[in-house]
This record gives C-alpha cells, sequence and structure tokens, in this order.
C-alpha cells in the first residue's frame, strides 16, 4: 500500500469517528489504563480499530463484497471498553481473558447506543479464548484477528 493510499483511507476512516458520541469519552476513560505494555487501552483499541478497517477495506475490493464498516468500527473501539486496570491482582477480574468482552459489550450497551451487530462483534473477539463465542459475521473475524496483530505487534515491540 503506498502512502497516498494509506492517507486516503486515514482520511475515510476519521469520517466514521468523528460524529461519534463514544469517541471523547473513550478517549478520556480508556487511556487512564494499560493494555499491553505501555499502550493504553484505548491506544489499543483505536489500532485495532483502524487496522480492521483498513483490513476490511482490503478484502472488499480483493473480494467484492460489502462489509458493514461502521459496525466495525464501533466493535474496533469498544471492544475492550472495561475501565479498570487488569493487570492488578483482584478476584472479580482474575479471569479477565474470558470475561471482558462481555464486560464490554455491557458497557457499550449501557453508555452508547450500539447495534446487536456491534454488540455480537465485541462478544465474539476473544474467541478462541472464549471457545462458545465463535464471530458470526466477516466484521466479527476481522477485529477478531486484527486484534490478535495489533497485541502481538503491541507485546514484543
Amino acid at each position: 500500500m503506498n502512502k497516498l493510499e494509506n492517507y486516503n483511507l486515514e482520511k475515510d476512516f476519521l469520517k466514521y469517528i468523528i460524529h461519534k458520541e463514544y469517541y471523547k469519552f473513550l478517549k478520556e476513560e480508556l487511556s487512564k489504563y494499560n493494555q499491553h505494555g505501555h499502550t493504553t487501552i484505548f491506544k489499543h483499541s483505536r489500532d485495532v480499530a483502524f487496522n480492521s478497517y483498513k483490513f476490511g477495506r482490503m478484502l472488499e475490493r480483493k473480494f467484492n463484497f460489502k462489509l458493514d464498516f461502521e459496525s466495525l468500527v464501533d466493535a474496533g473501539y469498544m471492544h475492550d471498553f472495561f475501565m479498570y486496570d487488569w493487570h492488578e491482582k483482584s478476584n472479580w477480574h482474575k479471569l479477565h481473558g474470558f470475561t471482558h468482552p462481555l464486560v464490554a459489550a455491557q458497557n457499550a450497551e449501557k453508555y452508547f447506543n450500539v447495534s446487536n451487530k456491534t454488540l455480537k462483534i465485541i462478544k465474539s473477539h476473544m474467541w478462541p479464548l472464549t471457545i462458545t463465542r465463535i464471530p458470526t459475521s466477516r466484521e466479527a473475524w476481522i477485529l477478531s484477528i486484527c486484534d490478535k496483530l495489533v497485541t502481538i505487534y503491541e507485546v514484543f515491540n
């Protein structure tokens, strides 16, 4: 991908988030907590959302199918919408990897008007760890894959 294509994708991506009521709130709240290494939950979520958007656009061009980018980007920003430090020892979040998708979906529903599709994407993003919540849409598969790739980058970089 050349610089102009990447610039255009970034511009298009901003169109999805510029009007979102959740952006400022998530930036303020999720920037308080680290996700992986020195990466905040907000930065991780933003990177997952943007990489999911880029990957989705590439797949859309290559295979000529349509994706619901609104749900994909919303889920990218909210897939880790928990407001605690999962690194701290605590009984209520010691199974964080298994439970945080439901916490994130509950928070997305509580704080913002999100679609059922967005909630399903959020709930399934930790598959295969959450073995019973298999991604059921193209958007959910894309987000799940991009979340893992971004996480690997953050942990080892």
